[in-house]
């Protein structure tokens, strides 16, 4: 998908920043589609992991026009992924828990 089969992992989805449009950027020079791996990801975020869904979301907002910058912020959200692929959420309902 973006070629980071041997990439390192990371412990976080995102840096913490909030991220910009970055206007004066260097351009989005990859050979996969942006708009279709933030797409897979969003897919992922909704429907199996929650506690990536803020990053992926924010990398959103830029598939019109995305940047190298932006790039790096979804190459790390992919880090992440990797780093924690054996994690999951798991709910165990009991009488306590309760849908009102």
């Amino acid at each position: 998908m973006t070629g980071m089969s041997d990439a390192s992992g990371t412990h976080t989805p995102n840096t913490g920043a909030p991220v910009g449009a970055d206007l004066d950027g260097l351009d989005f020079k990859e050979d996969w589609e942006y708009a279709s791996v933030v797409g897979m990801l969003m897919y992922l975020a909704a429907n199996t992991r929650a506690n990536f869904v803020y990053p992926v979301h924010q990398e959103a907002r830029f598939t019109h026009r995305p940047k190298y910058s932006h790039t790096l912020e979804i190459k790390r959200i992919k880090r992440y992924l990797k780093n924690t692929k054996d994690m999951d959420i798991i709910l165990h309902p009991n009488e306590y828990f309760k849908l009102s």
